[in-house]
């Protein structure tokens, strides 16, 4: 009987220093995901740039697009929210917002990686 009782403490322990864990990269997510990423070079779209977080949950989006032989910026902004490792990003651009949520794979001081609800995984790097 005192095993049980010892296994039954083990658990609640492991449970309860899991779930505080959550909590605290819950929180590292939302200030780690703060400052400006390079977004990755997408060859289809010909497309490169930055994407910034900023402390008051909002984002801004720079990218330069290659059309044709030129090469255009495309600016848009946003607002973001990170709730443990569901990161959901809104933008807002020539009067329409699009929301995609994402699951955060990795999220440290150097990397960010994504992942869509299609399953497509993209890599960010932070800029210094």
């Amino acid at each position: 009987m005192n095993a049980w009782r010892a296994t039954a403490a083990v658990l609640l322990v492991v449970g309860l220093a899991t779930r505080a864990g959550g909590r605290e990269q819950a929180a590292d997510n939302k200030s780690k995901i703060v400052g400006v990423w390079s977004v990755p070079e997408d060859p289809n779209l010909k497309a490169a740039g930055t994407i910034e977080f900023t402390r008051d949950m909002k984002l801004k989006v720079a990218l330069s697009v290659k059309v044709t032989d030129k090469t255009e910026s495309v600016n848009f902004d946003g607002t973001y929210a990170v709730d443990g490792d569901k990161l959901t990003v809104t933008v807002k651009m020539d009067g329409n917002s699009k929301t995609e949520k994402l699951t955060i794979k990795r999220l440290d001081d150097k990397e960010l990686v994504t992942v869509d609800e299609k399953g497509k995984e993209e890599t960010f790097k932070r800029k210094k």
